[in-house]
C-alpha cells in the first residue's frame, strides 16, 4: 500500500576537493626533473612554462602604452581629415 511505502531520502556522494598550492608546486618540481632508466636527470619542457620575469609587467605596460598613444595619434588625424573634407563639402554645395 502507497501509505506504507515511505521513499528514502536522497543521498549525494560528495567529496570535497582540497587543493594544497605547495604540494602542487612540489609535484611539478617532481615531474619536470625526474630521472630516466639511466638515473640521469632530465628536465621536462612541458607545455606549461612561466615566462614572467622581474619587471615584465612594467616593460609590457610601457609598450602598451606607446602602442595606443600611436593607435590615439592616428584616430585624430583620421577624425580632422575627415571634419576638413566635411567642412569642403559644405562651403562648395552652399557657395
Amino acid at each position: 500500500m502507497p501509505f506504507f511505502n515511505l521513499y528514502k531520502s536522497q543521498t549525494y556522494n560528495y567529496k570535497p576537493i582540497y587543493y594544497d598550492p605547495v604540494k602542487e608546486a612540489r609535484k611539478e618540481r617532481e615531474a619536470r626533473y625526474a630521472k630516466n632508466e639511466n638515473g640521469e636527470v632530465e628536465e621536462h619542457t612541458g607545455e606549461f612554462r612561466t615566462t614572467l620575469k622581474r619587471g615584465s609587467f612594467r616593460e609590457e605596460l610601457e609598450k602598451n602604452n606607446k602602442v595606443r598613444k600611436e593607435y590615439s595619434r592616428q584616430s585624430n588625424l583620421r577624425l580632422i581629415i575627415i571634419m576638413a573634407i566635411l567642412v569642403a563639402i559644405a562651403y562648395f554645395i552652399l557657395y
